[in-house]
């Protein structure tokens, strides 16, 4: 199986709109009526020089739908996805290129999701709710995006200059009137998910006021609050947030972890997916049990209701397993870790 460097290596592709900018699209392998939109965060090695990086890739390559990843890079700096010199050029050419995928796939604005955390976060909500998209799944993203990149030498010196053509309190007050004009002016059509670490100040600052301006206006959200303050574990808890959301939305399975275990001459194997799904009558469970390196296995348990399956096995080896799960949105299969008795 190729590592995901060698598969965005040899798919990635460039679009020329205003300007010409990096995408990697990964198509579904089965009929899929979404479309997820990947926004980047920042990298936190931009300041040296290292360029921009797609984000969760990793996290979504078994996710089987429709899913498009966008670089943020001008003159190889993160411009928000919005442009330099206080044009648009980027965000129309990122605009483009999501209808252009969409209309080609056939699939309607509806049933777009924008994904991100942070940077990646705050480009997700602005294009979901700009452009009327049907899903937002945003972690710890910044409302004042000015005032965020005042706080850093990097960012008010190379970032807050290449959007606005300046670094001055004025240049910091336009930028954080550009956002607010859309985050504070929220609408409806538009499905909001929103993550948040509790003690993360990109929460406190930023996320809490926009959660009170979706209660003023009387719009439905999701909200998820993790027990965290560092910014940089935002990955590791909006993750599984995200996966969820995307359960739930698309409809499609999330396998969230995968164990066997060993006990004496019994092997036990355990299947968790999304929670969004457990409701899900249609989710049914196969186990394909397998020794040493044999390539077929010696013990098939058909489709079942079962997450869990435990099997006696009587001869010494090395085993793993093999899982299938299905419902009426498709399959998708997963293997364990290995256990030897």
């Amino acid at each position: 199986m190729s590592s995901i460097a060698e598969m965005i290596k040899e798919n990635e592709k460039i679009f020329n709109g205003a300007l010409p900018i990096k995408y990697y699209f990964s198509p579904s392998t089965e009929v899929s009526e979404h479309l997820i939109i990947g926004f980047s965060g920042f990298n936190g090695k931009e300041s040296t020089g290292e360029p921009a990086r797609y984000n969760y890739v990793k996290q979504l390559r078994d996710f089987n739908c429709h899913k498009l990843f966008i670089l943020d890079s001008y003159d190889g700096h993160p411009c928000y996805y919005i442009g330099k010199n206080k044009s648009l050029d980027y965000e129309v050419t990122v605009m483009a290129l999501i209808n252009y995928i969409a209309n080609r796939l056939q699939i309607p604005m509806s049933n777009v999701i924008t994904i991100g955390s942070s940077k990646g976060g705050t480009a997700a909500l602005y294009f979901g709710m700009k452009y009327s998209l049907g899903h937002v799944v945003a972690g710890g993203m910044q409302t004042k995006v000015g005032d965020y990149l005042w706080l850093g030498d990097y960012t008010r010196n190379k970032v807050l200059p290449l959007i606005t053509n300046g670094n001055e309190e004025n240049d910091r007050r336009y930028l954080n009137r550009f956002f607010e004009k859309i985050f504070f002016n929220p609408r409806k059509n538009t499905n909001y998910n929103i993550h948040g670490g509790a003690g993360d100040h990109h929460f406190v600052n930023y996320g809490k006021p926009f959660i009170e301006c979706l209660d003023n206006h009387r719009i439905k959200y999701r909200l998820d609050i993790q027990d965290y303050s560092d910014h940089g574990l935002i990955g590791q808890y909006y993750t599984p947030f995200l996966m969820n959301q995307l359960s739930r939305i698309t409809g499609k399975i999330t396998i969230l972890r995968a164990q066997l275990e060993q006990k004496e001459n019994e092997l036990k194997v355990f299947c968790h997916i999304a929670n969004t799904l457990k409701s899900d009558s249609s989710i049914r469970y196969a186990y394909y049990f397998f020794r040493n390196n044999d390539n077929e296995p010696f013990e098939k348990i058909h489709y079942n209701r079962a997450n869990s399956y435990t099997l006696t096995v009587s001869q010494p080896g090395k085993y793993r397993v093999r899982i299938y799960i299905r419902n009426e949105k498709g399959i998708v299969k997963i293997g364990t870790n290995q256990v030897e008795v």
